[in-house]
């Protein structure tokens, strides 16, 4: 199946957003509040506030000249709302930017990001879609290639003996394409399914929110924090055969494990994904962005990475000097580890 595999790899190998895959993002930290109810309170700890029966309203932005700041254009990539122990995250990105919050209310911007995730939501089925239509068509191609090369090696085999050199070679390599040729059917069969399918979508659903902590040599400061939560999103069967293409070799090449592979058909799935915020840096200011005030956790862009992003998770607040703390091993559904994913 290596010609299978190849394809796979090399046309899904840019998805992210896979069922039971952990995005991990190294965050610094900025200080810290908001959400619905504005945090008025100096001090906040994410978990810790979280567990409150009063909602909070955070907002993963991507920063902008490196990581260094965010502005009134920056793009919200997602919406998390905080309440009795629970986030729920609502997918934003190419929709919300900082300005759509600009004298709204909790309520409007909950609004917001519902319908900016139903809107996602349709562009990744559509792509999805469109992912699974191409990729029939390049298995269909594959499919008649394949079939040829069987062809031509059948007869250079029946033209060698036995004793010949590279006979073995030949069988050997006859074996593998015939073992390709036997189950391009039952995947252009699939994806045809998956292009036609219709998705019903579903709104995102509250899921605990976790956190995993390092502290330093003393135990006593926590110097990164690992928030663990569940997000909502569409998942192709398309992408998740991909991320199992190495399930088709072997003794499990046969059309039933071909099929279990691409059974799960395109749906939305709660994915558990992970956020890390390391470094102990805590700015006590909030940074006003229109008519708001806001304050949060931040990070930097590696500046030897060009395809780096930075993120900054931050929330509307009314102190004056807001800091945002790590939690502690102490707060209910934080983990002390000696190190984070």
């Amino acid at each position: 199946m290596v010609k299978l595999e190849a394809l796979f790899k090399m046309r899904f190998k840019k998805s992210v957003l896979t069922v039971g895959v952990m995005v991990v993002v190294s965050l610094g930290l900025a200080g810290c509040q908001s959400g619905a109810n504005q945090v008025k309170q100096k001090d906040i700890h994410i978990v810790q506030d979280a567990q409150s029966s009063h909602a909070r309203i955070w907002y993963m932005v991507y920063a902008e000249d490196g990581g260094q700041s965010v502005a009134k254009d920056s793009a919200i990539t997602a919406v998390w709302v905080t309440k009795a122990n629970k986030v729920t995250v609502y997918n934003t990105d190419g929709y919300l930017t900082m300005t759509d919050l600009d004298k709204k209310s909790d309520k409007q911007i909950i609004d917001m990001a519902k319908k900016d995730d139903k809107k996602n939501y349709s562009d990744d089925v559509a792509r999805g879609k469109q992912e699974s239509e191409e990729l029939t068509k390049q298995l269909k191609e594959e499919y008649k290639e394949s079939k040829a090369e069987v062809a031509s090696d059948k007869k250079d085999l029946k033209s060698l003996s036995k004793s010949d050199y590279s006979y073995s070679d030949t069988k050997k390599d006859l074996k593998e394409k015939q073992s390709d040729v036997k189950y391009y059917p039952a995947l252009i069969k699939q994806f045809k399914k998956i292009s036609q399918k219709t998705v019903a979508y579903q709104q995102p659903k509250a899921g605990k929110l976790s956190a995993e902590i390092k502290t330093d040599s003393s135990g006593n400061s926590t110097t990164a924090e690992q928030f663990h939560y569940k997000k909502f999103e569409y998942t192709g069967a398309a992408q998740n055969t991909a991320t199992q293409s190495e399930k088709m070799s072997g003794e499990e090449n046969s059309n039933s494990a071909i099929k279990a592979v691409c059974k799960p058909a395109s749906n939305l799935r709660g994915s558990y994904h992970s956020v890390v915020f390391s470094d102990t840096q805590t700015r006590g200011y909030a940074f006003p962005i229109l008519n708001e005030k806001y304050t949060g956790y931040s990070e930097s862009a590696d500046p030897e990475n060009s395809n780096d992003t930075a993120y900054w998770l931050i929330t509307k607040t009314q102190a004056k000097e807001p800091n945002a703390n790590f939690d502690t091993s102490k707060t209910k559904n934080v983990t002390e580890v000696s190190d984070l994913d």
